[in-house]
């Protein structure tokens, strides 16, 4: 079985994906090399930091 990635848009196997019970197939729409680069992203430094930042501005009222 194949399925499309939504976001390189290859067609891979199906074991190429991560496992999704609310989707019909099944599977994410996602393969896992896309989601594992998405993932990367997220975790970096500057991601982080931009994120924290954020949060303080819009919540930082909360916080004191």
């Amino acid at each position: 079985m194949v399925k499309a990635c939504t976001v390189c848009l290859e067609i891979k196997d199906i074991s190429e994906f991560h496992c999704n019970r609310g989707s019909p197939d099944g599977m994410k729409t996602k393969c896992k090399e896309c989601c594992k680069t998405r993932d990367n992203g997220y975790k970096s430094k500057s991601t982080r930091e931009a994120v924290i930042a954020w949060v303080e501005a819009k919540y930082g009222y909360h916080l004191k």
